[in-house]
């Protein structure tokens, strides 16, 4: 038995315990115990619930407990909030038994989960979203209005994945690989205000001063972090959720790893797996770059294959699975799109449009990401101090309980045993030893 939250991640895990086979009455049951999947998270969960009065933490704690445990025993019960709790399930209500929590070996072992964001996205729509504000550091005049909303949009997505791992990927504005290779690429965007950009400064030096993992690889992009980032969770055994509001990491989408689109704000962000881009686009993962390839992306400067439209896009790759397999196979394109439009695609123009786009936009998977050090902020106490001394005192409590936990690779030592304490002869019917009938 598991509990998940809406990303498939193990929250919490029921797994029998082998000697703890009868209840208080002698009764043959069938013994659980319950937790949740990582319990040091629950602990510091349980740190930032009590101190920060947020309900929605104490969610990551053993209460699952069927039935309350009565008053009479408040004592023992404030224990079981404390320890590992073992639940006795019989088709019925479930009572808990206090024993011994399992062996290492017996737990099994949860899928973590790694958040990769696309930094300048997050960053650009913050300095849109909150321009108007007009938010400045009190004491030195600098616009802060941007940093604000990329953090208050980061803990927000923290608070919506509830990942395992964070890194942070930027683009790197000193050059550009693409660039190098096609002048043309994002020749068409107009100067950006140079007050965004040293707002972007100031994130980057915030999240490195909070111990985050940011990562700005030379000559490349944001996306080619979410791709190394995707690539190297799916080695490590771990779910990977890349946080964007571009379409640009579709492509990324496997079956451990989803795109969380922000549009329109975190409310409405959609988290898009394999199935819900071939509902949207008509066009699975892998499918993605050929795609986009014969569309272009006017965005980036990259005109498609003239003549061909995202619904003939879609025609052909359906027939033939991918571009290559169209152009080897003129008679197959032309039955799915019709004579002409299989002929445009035949033509040396389409042909040299198709080799850029793909080159342009493909995504690298090669940028060195390390987990070990894409763990959480490096203490409540920095957190809090250093967005005080940024003067954004009212994003602490918040940023505190979103990027302050403890990562589940650390090691932490054992906690010290516990003996169950000294059953009552006689159990009375809804008493926290009441047992179900085996």
């Amino acid at each position: 038995m598991s509990k998940r939250n809406e990303h498939g991640v193990v929250l919490a895990m029921a797994v029998p315990h082998p000697d703890a086979t009868r209840n208080a009455r002698g009764e043959k049951v069938t013994v659980y115990w319950m937790g949740p999947a990582d319990p040091k998270r629950w602990l510091e969960s349980q740190k930032h619930a009590a101190r920060f009065g947020d309900e929605r933490l104490a969610r990551h704690t053993h209460g699952l407990l069927a039935t309350p445990v009565p008053n009479q025993h408040a004592a023992l019960r404030a224990r079981i909030w404390a320890e590992p709790a073992l639940h006795t399930r019989n088709g019925g209500p479930t009572s808990p038994i206090i024993t011994a929590p399992p062996t290492p070996e017996q737990e099994p072992r949860p899928v973590r989960t790694l958040l990769a964001v696309d930094g300048n996205s997050l960053a650009h729509r913050a300095w849109h979203a909150y321009e108007r504000s007009g938010m400045t550091d009190p004491s030195s005049g600098r616009p802060i209005f941007a940093v604000y909303g990329f953090l208050a949009l980061l803990v927000g997505v923290c608070d919506k994945v509830r990942p395992d791992g964070l890194v942070v990927g930027f683009d790197d504005r000193a050059g550009s690989a693409r660039r190098d290779r096609y002048d043309g690429y994002k020749a068409n965007r107009g100067e950006r205000s140079p007050d965004l950009y040293a707002q972007m400064d100031d994130v980057v030096e915030l999240l490195r001063d909070l111990g985050l993992h940011v990562v700005t690889p030379a000559g490349l992009e944001a996306d080619d972090v979410l791709g190394s980032a995707a690539a190297t969770a799916a080695a490590a055994g771990w779910r990977c959720v890349i946080a964007t509001s571009d379409k640009d990491s579709f492509g990324l989408i496997t079956d451990t790893t989803s795109v969380l689109r922000l549009v329109n704000g975190l409310d409405n962000a959609v988290l898009m797996d394999g199935a819900a881009l071939v509902d949207k686009y008509g066009v699975r993962p892998d499918q993605w770059l050929d795609y986009v390839a014969l569309v272009g992306d006017a965005s980036d400067n990259l005109p498609g294959v003239p003549g061909i439209g995202p619904k003939t896009a879609v025609k052909l790759l359906a027939a033939c699975g991918d571009v290559d397999t169209a152009l080897a196979d003129p008679d197959a394109a032309a039955a799915a799109v019709g004579v002409a439009a299989a002929r445009r695609l035949a033509t040396a123009e389409a042909r040299a449009a198709l080799e850029r786009n793909r080159d342009i936009m493909a995504i690298a998977r090669d940028v060195p990401v390390d987990l070990s050090v894409c763990g959480p902020a490096a203490d409540p106490g920095v957190v809090s101090a250093q967005l005080r001394r940024r003067n954004l005192p009212s994003l602490v409590h918040r940023a505190v309980a979103a990027l302050c936990w403890t990562p589940a690779e650390v090691d932490q030592p054992a906690a010290p045993a516990y003996t169950p304490p000294e059953l009552p002869p006689e159990p009375v019917q809804g008493d926290l030893f009441a047992a179900v009938a085996g």
